[in-house]
Protein backbone atom coordinates (compact mmCIF):
# COMPACT_ATOMS: atom_id res chain seq x y z
CA UNK A 1 0.00 0.00 0.00
CA UNK A 2 2.83 2.43 0.77
CA UNK A 3 4.02 2.08 -2.84
CA UNK A 4 0.67 2.84 -4.43
CA UNK A 5 -1.14 -0.47 -4.07
CA UNK A 6 -0.52 -1.47 -7.69
CA UNK A 7 -0.91 -4.98 -9.06
CA UNK A 8 2.67 -6.35 -8.85
CA UNK A 9 2.60 -8.15 -12.21
CA UNK A 10 1.36 -4.96 -13.88
CA UNK A 11 4.22 -3.01 -12.30
CA UNK A 12 6.71 -5.63 -13.50
CA UNK A 13 5.40 -5.33 -17.04
CA UNK A 14 5.61 -1.54 -16.80
CA UNK A 15 9.20 -1.62 -15.53
CA UNK A 16 10.17 -3.95 -18.36
CA UNK A 17 8.64 -1.54 -20.87
CA UNK A 18 10.65 1.36 -19.43
CA UNK A 19 14.04 -0.13 -18.55
CA UNK A 20 14.17 -3.02 -21.02
CA UNK A 21 12.33 -1.51 -23.98
CA UNK A 22 15.11 -2.75 -26.29
CA UNK A 23 15.90 -6.24 -24.97
CA UNK A 24 19.54 -7.17 -25.27
CA UNK A 25 20.80 -3.58 -25.01
CA UNK A 26 21.69 -1.57 -21.94
CA UNK A 27 20.50 1.94 -21.17
CA UNK A 28 22.89 4.88 -20.83
CA UNK A 29 24.99 7.05 -23.09
CA UNK A 30 27.34 4.25 -24.09
CA UNK A 31 24.92 1.42 -24.79
CA UNK A 32 26.23 -2.10 -25.11
CA UNK A 33 24.96 -5.42 -26.32
CA UNK A 34 24.18 -7.98 -23.62
CA UNK A 35 22.94 -11.55 -23.61
CA UNK A 36 19.32 -11.84 -22.49
CA UNK A 37 17.40 -14.85 -21.21
CA UNK A 38 14.83 -16.49 -23.42
CA UNK A 39 12.53 -19.44 -22.79
CA UNK A 40 12.05 -21.89 -25.66
CA UNK A 41 13.35 -19.21 -28.00
CA UNK A 42 10.88 -16.58 -26.75
CA UNK A 43 11.93 -13.54 -24.72
CA UNK A 44 10.48 -13.98 -21.24
CA UNK A 45 12.81 -12.27 -18.76
CA UNK A 46 14.46 -9.22 -20.40
CA UNK A 47 15.82 -8.19 -16.99
CA UNK A 48 17.97 -11.32 -16.86
CA UNK A 49 21.06 -10.16 -18.75
CA UNK A 50 24.69 -11.27 -18.92
CA UNK A 51 27.95 -9.84 -20.26
CA UNK A 52 31.73 -10.11 -20.00
CA UNK A 53 33.89 -7.24 -18.74
CA UNK A 54 37.41 -7.16 -17.29
CA UNK A 55 37.71 -10.95 -17.58
CA UNK A 56 34.66 -11.20 -15.30
CA UNK A 57 31.22 -12.64 -16.08
CA UNK A 58 28.37 -10.35 -14.93
CA UNK A 59 24.71 -11.35 -14.68
CA UNK A 60 21.52 -9.85 -13.28
CA UNK A 61 18.58 -11.70 -11.77
CA UNK A 62 15.00 -10.79 -10.84
CA UNK A 63 15.01 -11.87 -7.19
CA UNK A 64 12.87 -9.38 -5.23
CA UNK A 65 12.40 -8.81 -1.54
CA UNK A 66 9.16 -9.67 0.25
CA UNK A 67 10.40 -13.27 0.50
CA UNK A 68 10.86 -13.63 -3.26
CA UNK A 69 7.34 -12.21 -3.74
CA UNK A 70 5.78 -14.84 -1.50
CA UNK A 71 4.37 -12.29 0.95
CA UNK A 72 0.62 -12.21 0.17
CA UNK A 73 -0.47 -9.36 -2.06
CA UNK A 74 -2.73 -6.80 -0.42
CA UNK A 75 -6.31 -5.92 -1.30
CA UNK A 76 -7.79 -5.93 -3.85
CA UNK A 77 -5.18 -8.39 -5.18
CA UNK A 78 -5.75 -11.02 -2.45
CA UNK A 79 -8.54 -13.02 -4.05
CA UNK A 80 -8.09 -16.70 -5.04
CA UNK A 81 -7.68 -15.71 -8.69
CA UNK A 82 -4.84 -13.32 -7.94
CA UNK A 83 -3.30 -15.75 -5.46
CA UNK A 84 -3.00 -18.21 -8.35
CA UNK A 85 -1.39 -15.50 -10.50
CA UNK A 86 1.08 -14.73 -7.72
CA UNK A 87 1.98 -18.39 -7.23
CA UNK A 88 2.61 -18.78 -10.96
CA UNK A 89 4.75 -15.62 -11.03
CA UNK A 90 6.93 -16.89 -8.19
CA UNK A 91 7.31 -20.39 -9.61
CA UNK A 92 8.06 -19.45 -13.22
CA UNK A 93 10.48 -16.65 -12.30
CA UNK A 94 12.34 -18.77 -9.74
CA UNK A 95 12.80 -21.53 -12.31
CA UNK A 96 14.17 -18.94 -14.72
CA UNK A 97 16.53 -17.57 -12.06
CA UNK A 98 17.91 -21.04 -11.36
CA UNK A 99 18.46 -21.65 -15.08
CA UNK A 100 20.21 -18.28 -15.40
CA UNK A 101 22.50 -19.10 -12.47
CA UNK A 102 23.40 -22.42 -14.13
CA UNK A 103 24.09 -20.69 -17.43
CA UNK A 104 26.11 -17.90 -15.87
CA UNK A 105 28.59 -20.20 -14.20
CA UNK A 106 28.75 -22.37 -17.31
CA UNK A 107 29.60 -19.24 -19.30
CA UNK A 108 32.21 -18.20 -16.74
CA UNK A 109 33.91 -21.58 -16.97
CA UNK A 110 33.73 -21.56 -20.75
CA UNK A 111 35.31 -18.08 -20.89
CA UNK A 112 37.87 -18.91 -18.19
CA UNK A 113 36.64 -15.87 -16.26
CA UNK A 114 38.63 -14.64 -13.30
CA UNK A 115 35.44 -13.98 -11.37
CA UNK A 116 31.64 -13.81 -11.42
CA UNK A 117 29.35 -10.94 -10.39
CA UNK A 118 25.68 -11.63 -9.62
CA UNK A 119 23.28 -8.70 -9.22
CA UNK A 120 19.83 -8.94 -7.61
CA UNK A 121 17.56 -6.98 -5.29
CA UNK A 122 16.74 -9.17 -2.30
CA UNK A 123 18.85 -9.27 0.86
CA UNK A 124 18.72 -13.00 1.50
CA UNK A 125 20.61 -12.61 4.80
CA UNK A 126 18.66 -9.65 6.17
CA UNK A 127 19.50 -9.46 9.88
CA UNK A 128 16.35 -7.43 10.54
CA UNK A 129 14.04 -10.13 9.17
CA UNK A 130 12.91 -13.32 10.90
CA UNK A 131 14.03 -16.56 9.27
CA UNK A 132 10.41 -17.29 8.43
CA UNK A 133 10.47 -14.27 6.09
CA UNK A 134 13.29 -15.76 3.99
CA UNK A 135 11.87 -19.16 3.05
CA UNK A 136 11.43 -18.19 -0.60
CA UNK A 137 15.17 -18.01 -1.24
CA UNK A 138 16.33 -21.51 -0.30
CA UNK A 139 16.74 -22.94 -3.81
CA UNK A 140 18.45 -19.80 -5.04
CA UNK A 141 20.94 -19.65 -2.15
CA UNK A 142 21.72 -23.36 -2.50
CA UNK A 143 22.35 -22.97 -6.24
CA UNK A 144 24.62 -19.95 -5.77
CA UNK A 145 26.53 -21.76 -3.02
CA UNK A 146 27.00 -24.95 -5.06
CA UNK A 147 28.11 -23.14 -8.20
CA UNK A 148 30.40 -20.72 -6.34
CA UNK A 149 32.10 -23.54 -4.46
CA UNK A 150 32.68 -25.47 -7.69
CA UNK A 151 33.88 -22.35 -9.53
CA UNK A 152 36.56 -21.79 -6.90
CA UNK A 153 37.42 -18.23 -7.93
CA UNK A 154 36.05 -14.92 -6.57
CA UNK A 155 32.29 -14.52 -6.74
CA UNK A 156 30.59 -11.23 -5.88
CA UNK A 157 26.89 -11.11 -5.01
CA UNK A 158 25.46 -7.58 -5.11
CA UNK A 159 22.11 -6.83 -3.50
CA UNK A 160 20.03 -3.92 -2.27
CA UNK A 161 16.81 -4.23 -0.27
CA UNK A 162 18.11 -3.60 3.27
CA UNK A 163 19.59 -0.28 2.12
CA UNK A 164 22.70 -0.09 4.35
CA UNK A 165 26.14 -0.34 2.74
CA UNK A 166 28.07 -3.41 3.84
CA UNK A 167 30.50 -6.08 2.67
CA UNK A 168 30.54 -9.59 4.15
CA UNK A 169 30.90 -13.29 3.35
CA UNK A 170 27.48 -14.75 4.21
CA UNK A 171 28.25 -18.31 3.08
CA UNK A 172 31.64 -18.66 4.77
CA UNK A 173 30.16 -20.04 8.01
CA UNK A 174 27.58 -22.81 7.52
CA UNK A 175 26.69 -22.79 11.24
CA UNK A 176 24.86 -19.45 11.14
CA UNK A 177 21.11 -19.53 11.62
CA UNK A 178 20.61 -18.26 8.07
CA UNK A 179 22.73 -20.96 6.47
CA UNK A 180 21.24 -23.68 8.63
CA UNK A 181 17.85 -22.49 7.42
CA UNK A 182 19.09 -22.67 3.82
CA UNK A 183 20.68 -26.09 4.27
CA UNK A 184 24.24 -24.89 3.61
CA UNK A 185 26.62 -27.46 5.13
CA UNK A 186 29.94 -26.60 3.44
CA UNK A 187 31.70 -23.21 3.67
CA UNK A 188 31.85 -21.04 0.56
CA UNK A 189 34.68 -18.62 1.41
CA UNK A 190 35.14 -17.34 -2.14
CA UNK A 191 31.75 -15.57 -2.21
CA UNK A 192 31.62 -11.92 -1.12
CA UNK A 193 28.34 -10.07 -0.68
CA UNK A 194 27.98 -6.32 -1.27
CA UNK A 195 24.87 -4.54 0.00
CA UNK A 196 24.58 -1.15 -1.66
CA UNK A 197 23.39 2.03 0.00
CA UNK A 198 19.67 2.51 -0.51
CA UNK A 199 16.95 5.11 -0.72
CA UNK A 200 16.24 5.24 3.01
CA UNK A 201 19.88 5.74 4.07
CA UNK A 202 21.83 8.95 4.42
CA UNK A 203 24.12 10.38 3.29
CA UNK A 204 23.26 9.37 -0.26
CA UNK A 205 26.00 7.53 -2.10
CA UNK A 206 26.79 5.07 -4.85
CA UNK A 207 29.36 2.28 -4.87
CA UNK A 208 32.38 2.13 -7.20
CA UNK A 209 33.40 -1.45 -7.99
CA UNK A 210 37.02 -1.98 -9.02
CA UNK A 211 38.35 -5.16 -10.60
CA UNK A 212 42.06 -5.67 -9.94
CA UNK A 213 43.49 -8.82 -11.50
CA UNK A 214 46.60 -8.51 -9.30
CA UNK A 215 44.45 -8.72 -6.15
CA UNK A 216 43.67 -12.32 -5.04
CA UNK A 217 40.23 -11.08 -3.94
CA UNK A 218 39.74 -9.45 -7.37
CA UNK A 219 37.08 -6.98 -6.18
CA UNK A 220 37.26 -3.79 -4.11
CA UNK A 221 34.61 -1.22 -3.23
CA UNK A 222 34.38 2.49 -2.52
CA UNK A 223 31.40 4.52 -1.37
CA UNK A 224 31.11 7.70 -3.43
CA UNK A 225 28.95 10.52 -1.99
CA UNK A 226 26.16 11.94 -4.12
CA UNK A 227 26.12 15.75 -4.02
CA UNK A 228 22.73 17.30 -4.75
Amino acid sequence: ANNGGFLPTERLAFERSVFFATPGWTLGVNRRKVEVQTRKGVLAFPEHVRWEQGDVTFATFNVPGSNNDQVPWGAPWNTPAFQAIQADEVASRTRAVLRWIDGTFAKANEEHSRGVVLGLQADMWDATAPLSALTGYTEIVQSIAEHSRAFGKPVLLMNGDSHVFGVDSPLADPTTAFNQRYGITTPVPNLTRLTVQGSTSTPSSWVRLTINEADPGLFSFEEVPVIF
